[in-house]
């Protein structure tokens, strides 16, 4: 299952967006996954101990900043954020 990565110009800025095509994210998991040792509930077990999407939120809020989800069911997920573009 290939990722992707995407970045195009937003209003003021930059967004920076890590795709997959994935299972999806369950809606009961999509805050989970963004807590402190949070995993998702369901499916297959992969290596991990929950940090990484935690640690990844906490550094995009230290830029001001907010990591998003966008998934659907069988589709996949998209991960993302904005940076401002400062010259």
């Amino acid at each position: 299952e290939p990722i992707r990565l995407r970045a195009r110009r937003a209003a003021g800025g930059v967004r920076v967006e890590v795709v997959d095509r994935g299972p999806g994210i369950p809606p009961e998991d999509a805050t989970r996954i963004f807590e402190k040792f949070g995993r998702g509930s369901g499916g297959k077990k992969v290596p991990g101990v929950g940090l990484g999407l935690y640690l990844s939120r906490r550094m995009v809020r230290s830029h001001g900043s907010e990591l998003t989800l966008e998934t659907k069911r069988g589709e996949g997920s998209a991960f993302g954020f904005d940076l401002e573009a400062v010259r």
